[in-house]
């Protein structure tokens, strides 16, 4: 954990990030590439917004988005 940058390009294929291992709430918005708090122990920062198609949450009361902001 800590803090993550995933870097992806727009040149095909479906990406997926998977937090389904977490049982605490989880909070990620695919549409934002500014540094998130995705939980208490990670912090996210995606290179291009809406570039990851599809999101895993855990077992916890998790917010998932793709939102730009």
């Amino acid at each position: 954990m800590g803090i993550d940058t995933i870097t992806e390009t727009t040149t095909g294929g479906i990406e997926t990030i998977d937090l389904n291992g977490t049982t605490t709430a989880v909070k990620v918005n695919l549409g934002v590439t500014t540094s998130q708090t995705v939980n208490s122990n990670l912090k996210l920062i995606l290179s291009a917004n809406n570039v990851i198609e599809n999101a895993r949450g855990g077992t916890g009361n998790d917010r998932l988005t793709s939102q730009p902001q």
